[in-house]
């Protein structure tokens, strides 16, 4: 995993991966996260099953992310 800094908030390299939709957005981003080895769950997890980081409540059943958020590992809750 590394990340690459944007080039004036959007990324600077090919967008190999990034949607088509990612195209309008607004350039805000600082840097590019890059990783790698992703795998498909098994088993899906619901959005109201994940719980932002340091928040005290899991998201909403209907919670749309408007940028990046960090979320704590659902098996990992102290």
């Amino acid at each position: 995993m590394g990340y690459v800094a944007s080039r004036r908030g959007r990324y600077p390299g090919k967008s190999i991966y990034r949607p088509q939709s990612t195209v309008t957005d607004t350039p805000t981003w600082a840097v590019f996260w890059e990783v790698q080895e992703l795998e498909l769950l098994q088993k899906s997890i619901p959005i109201g099953n994940l719980r932002g980081k340091n928040k005290k409540a899991n998201y909403g059943a209907r919670f749309i992310p408007e940028g990046p958020v960090l979320i704590e590992h659902p098996a990992v809750r102290l």
